[in-house]
C-alpha cells in the first residue's frame, strides 16, 4: 500500500526536448497500466509503443516530459508539446463541428497552443495531487496562451478532474476509425487552477 499524501516522498523532474531511454521505459510502465485498465481498456502492446513515439513527442516544438517519482520509481507523468506542426492534433481540431470560436483560433494560430499529449498516474498513487503537479510543472513558463487536451468520452472522472482544473469542453470528434469519441477540452493557460 502506498504512503498517504502527508508522508509521500515525491520528487519531480522535467525534460525539455529529450529524455533518456531508461526514463521512457519507466513512463511506459505507468502509461500501460493506466490505460489498459477501466475505463480505457486499450491494448497493452500498443501502449508499450510509447517508448518509440514518446521521444518524438517530447522532441516536438515545445516538448516537455515531467515525471513524478516515489521511492525512486516513476509513478506519474505529463507529456506536453506545442500544437504547431502536430498534424494529428491540427486535423482533430479542424474536424470538430463546434460553434466555439476558440477552436478556429487554435487552427488559425497553432503557435499559441500547447497540447497535453498524455497525463497518467499509477493507480496506487491517484488522489495525491501528482497529476496536477506534473501538469503544472509541464506547463510552467510556457509562451503559449491556450492549452488543449483530449479525453475519451467514457473517462467521465478524468473529465470532471479537468473541469475542476479550469478546462472547458469544446466538443467531440471520433478517432480510431470512429471507434472512440474524444472530448476536446481547452483552457487559457493563465486561468488553470493547478496550484494546491
Amino acid at each position: 500500500m502506498p504512503e498517504t499524501s502527508a508522508t509521500l516522498q515525491l520528487t519531480y523532474e522535467s525534460f525539455d526536448d529529450v529524455a533518456s531511454p531508461s526514463v521512457w521505459v519507466e513512463v511506459e510502465a505507468v502509461f500501460s497500466s493506466s490505460f489498459s485498465a477501466s475505463p480505457y481498456f486499450e491494448d497493452p502492446d500498443e501502449l508499450s509503443q510509447i517508448v518509440g513515439w514518446g521521444p518524438e513527442q517530447v522532441a516536438h516544438v515545445g516538448g516537455r516530459l515531467t515525471i513524478a517519482r516515489c521511492a525512486g520509481r516513476v509513478v506519474g507523468f505529463a507529456l506536453v508539446h506545442g500544437l504547431e506542426g502536430d498534424d494529428s492534433w491540427e486535423r482533430t481540431l479542424a474536424s470538430m463541428t463546434s460553434s466555439d470560436s476558440r477552436i478556429e483560433g487554435m487552427v488559425v494560430c497553432p503557435r499559441n497552443v500547447v497540447v497535453v499529449h498524455e497525463l497518467a498516474v499509477d493507480s496506487d498513487y491517484r488522489g495525491q495531487g501528482i497529476a496536477k503537479f506534473c501538469l503544472a510543472m509541464a506547463l510552467d513558463n510556457r509562451l503559449e496562451t491556450d492549452v488543449v487536451l483530449g479525453v475519451y468520452d467514457q473517462a467521465k472522472n478524468a473529465r470532471l478532474m479537468y473541469n475542476r482544473w479550469g478546462f472547458e469542453d469544446l466538443g467531440a470528434t471520433y478517432i480510431q476509425d470512429g471507434a472512440v469519441m474524444l472530448r476536446v477540452l481547452a483552457a487559457r493557460l493563465g486561468e488553470l487552477r493547478l496550484s494546491n
